[in-house]
C-alpha cells in the first residue's frame, strides 16, 4: 500500500465522520439562527418603545447587526463541525483493530523510509502494539524495495496519535497521521463540507 493509499484511508475516515455529525452541525446552526432572531426581536421592541419616528431606522440597523451576528455564529458552528470531523477521523484510525492498523503502519514505514537504516519512533500506544515479528516483516519489505532493511525501534516515544517519526543520520521524517492530515486537509475540506452541509462539490 503506497502512501497515497494511506492518505486515501484518512480521507475516507474524515468523510465518514463528517456524515455522522452533519445533523449535529445543522442543529447548532439552527440554534444560532434562533438566538439571532430573539436578539433582533428584543432590540426591535426596545427601539419601538423609543418612538415610532425612529423605529424604522432602528429596525434596519438591528436587522443588519443580527444578520452579521448570525453569519458569525453559523460560521463558528461550521468550523467546529469541520474540526470535529477531522479529529475524530484520527481517533478512529488509532482505534482500528491490530489486524487492520498494523499493516497500515507497516506500509507507511516502508513507503517513507529513505535508506532503511532509520530509527522508528512510535507513540506510546503504538509502541505497545508492535512486536519483534512486526519489525522483521517491515525490514523484509524494506529490503524488497531495494533498501538496506536495518530499521530499528527506538526506545523513545513521542506524544502523537499514530503513524511514525523516522530518525535518520541527518534528517527526521514526520510521518504521523496528524502531519499527513494537516497536509491534505485543504484538498479534502470541500468534500467533507459537501457531506456536512449539503454543499455541491466544486467542479
Amino acid at each position: 500500500m503506497a502512501l497515497s493509499n494511506i492518505i486515501e484511508r484518512i480521507n475516507g475516515q474524515a468523510a465518514e465522520e463528517a456524515a455522522s455529525i452533519r445533523a449535529d452541525a445543522a442543529q447548532k446552526a439552527e440554534q444560532a439562527r434562533n438566538a439571532a432572531r430573539v436578539q433582533a426581536s428584543a432590540l426591535l421592541a426596545e427601539a419601538r418603545d423609543k418612538g415610532a419616528a425612529s423605529a424604522e431606522s432602528h429596525r434596519r440597523r438591528l436587522v443588519t447587526l443580527a444578520s452579521l451576528d448570525l453569519r458569525k455564529q453559523v460560521g463558528y458552528a461550521r468550523q467546529q463541525a469541520m474540526d470535529q470531523a477531522f479529529a475524530t477521523a484520527l481517533e478512529r484510525i488509532q482505534k482500528m483493530d491490530d489486524a487492520v492498523y498494523l499493516p497500515l503502519l507497516k506500509d507507511l514505514i516502508v513507503s517513507a523510509a529513505e535508506t532503511g537504516d532509520e530509527l522508528i519512533v512510535l507513540s506510546p500506544g503504538d509502541r505497545g502494539r508492535v512486536t519483534a515479528g512486526f519489525l522483521s516483516d517491515v525490514n523484509d519489505a524494506v529490503r524488497a524495495a531495494g533498501k538496506s532493511g536495518n530499521l530499528c525501534l527506538s526506545d523513545e516515544t513521542r506524544p502523537f496519535s499514530g503513524g511514525v517519526v523516522l530518525v535518520g543520520k541527518n534528517v527526521e521524517l514526520n510521518c504521523t497521521f496528524e502531519s499527513t492530515l494537516k497536509l491534505i486537509r485543504d484538498d479534502i475540506e470541500p468534500e467533507v463540507a459537501s457531506i456536512l452541509f449539503g454543499e455541491g462539490k466544486p467542479q
